[in-house]
């Protein structure tokens, strides 16, 4: 007999775990498009680039560094070219889609 893992189990252990460590979790259809406490505004749009500011800065921040804008830019031009995602639109505002 094969052992097999399924993405629902792995889904499960993983929400289970982000609670213990009193992360929020939430279903998707709460945080879809369009609904109050979502924070992107199509589903493709995979990096949320404000988020990921933020969470940088609170780690940089426990460990009394700061977070130089170009270390994020480079997170994003990693995923970029291993093709990944893509920007639509420029600059800050740029959100970024998956391919």
């Amino acid at each position: 007999m094969r052992n097999s893992v399924t993405e629902s189990t792995v889904q499960d252990v993983a929400l289970k775990w982000l609670a213990e460590l009193q992360f929020a979790v939430r279903h998707g259809p709460e945080i879809a498009p369009g609904e109050s406490v979502s924070k992107r505004q199509v589903f493709k749009e995979v990096v949320l680039v404000e988020a990921l500011r933020a969470a940088l800065r609170d780690i940089r921040k426990a460990l009394g560094q700061p977070v130089p804008e170009w270390e994020i830019k480079n997170h994003l031009a990693a995923l970029k070219h291993l093709g990944l995602v893509s920007p639509k639109g420029y600059g800050r505002g740029a959100r970024w889609m998956l391919n």
